[in-house]
């Protein structure tokens, strides 16, 4: 099993109303259709915003883990992402 990664980014005049959290909740739907109770959300440790959106939906941050050599987002210039964990069972 592969993970999947996306993203969301919102234009500066939608900032702080909320739409990254209702895109995420809208999620649940189809987790719960599949019998998914968890669900990990990682993000840049350095982006505060995303950190707020996870935190606001009730996420626990596991840990930040270092990014391997290999992957896309270290590649980019990233070296540490946030790894939460969302229950909604």
């Amino acid at each position: 099993m592969r993970a999947l990664e996306t993203g969301w980014i919102l234009h500066k005049d939608y900032w702080n109303q909320g739409y990254a959290g209702l895109a995420c909740r809208l999620v649940l739907p189809v987790a719960r259709a599949h019998e998914m109770k968890v669900l990990l959300i990682t993000n840049d440790h350095a982006n505060k915003a995303s950190r707020r959106v996870c935190e606001k939906l009730g996420a626990r941050l596991v840990r930040t883990a270092r990014l391997p050599e290999w992957h896309d987002l270290y590649k980019d210039g990233r070296r540490f992402s946030n790894i939460f964990e969302w229950r909604f069972d």
